[in-house]
């Protein structure tokens, strides 16, 4: 065998560190739930104060 026959393979590995991340949720369940209730709470609500000034307005007319 000759050297034009063989190949030369470098492998060249970086750092073995490596990067950690930790996710934690911002919210707890009760407090998600409770803003998720007052959210639903207050467009129901609008909603509602809505279809009353419509029907008020058609009755006027």
């Amino acid at each position: 065998m000759s050297r034009k026959d063989l190949t030369l393979v470098n492998l060249n590995w970086g750092s073995f560190e490596y990067l950690t991340l930790k996710q934690d949720w911002v919210w707890s369940v009760p407090t998600f739930i409770a803003a998720l209730g007052g959210s639903i709470g207050m467009w129901l609500g609008l909603s509602i104060l809505s279809l009353i000034q419509v029907s008020n307005f058609y009755m006027r007319l």
